[in-house]
């Protein structure tokens, strides 16, 4: 599984646009999107999605967010999914 770094271009309402790196996984397949998808940490995914840890956690309950456990330590989260 390879981890590279990419810049995310963010651009906030009524603000200059900021960059940030994140770490990317994949393309990796994802189950609920049938195709391959880039995949982010959890922690990484609220930071993009502009929400808690938490809230992330109630998505994946309600299944509104597709995730993937590749090892038991490791839980990423479907980047076409946050959208």
């Amino acid at each position: 599984m390879s981890n590279d770094k990419t810049t995310e271009r963010l651009w906030p309402i009524g603000q200059e646009p900021i960059a940030r790196e994140i770490g990317t996984f994949g393309p990796l397949w994802c189950a609920a999107c049938a195709e391959l998808v880039l995949m982010v940490t959890l922690e990484e995914a609220a930071g993009i999605a502009r929400v808690t840890v938490e809230a992330l956690k109630e998505r994946i309950d309600n299944r509104r967010l597709h995730c993937m456990r590749p090892t038991a330590e490791t839980l990423l989260i479907c980047c076409d999914s946050l959208v």
